[in-house]
């Protein structure tokens, strides 16, 4: 029997993931199509665009350990971790923002 051909997992720049995400928010193509332009499964940048709706650009930022599997839902900080409480907001108003962004650019005018 054959061996397995194993892949050298690829790593992706913190802006690199923004830009693709914000080709997708922008409404103008879907995650299969943006994967076939960059050579990316689209199965990837769905986990980008989940972790970005859940941190915000803070998602992207280097990690120590393996990947998870799947983006962790956002949990609110305990009280007395101040940065941890403040990356937190700032992640949910990127959030917000855009959701702002995209309703105003959808709204009828």
């Amino acid at each position: 029997m054959g061996q397995a051909k194993k892949t050298k997992q690829r790593v992706f720049a913190k802006d690199f993931k923004i830009q693709v995400v914000g080709e997708y928010l922008a409404g103008e193509v879907g995650a299969t199509t943006i994967g076939r332009k960059y050579g990316i499964d689209d199965a990837v940048i769905t986990r980008w665009i989940n972790a970005y709706k859940l941190k915000g650009e803070a998602a992207f930022d280097t990690k120590k350990g393996p990947p998870p599997g799947r983006p962790q839902p956002a949990r609110k900080p305990k009280s007395d971790d101040k940065d941890e409480l403040i990356r937190y907001l700032r992640a949910e108003n990127d959030i917000l923002k855009k959701i702002d962004e995209l309703q105003r650019r959808d709204a009828p005018k």
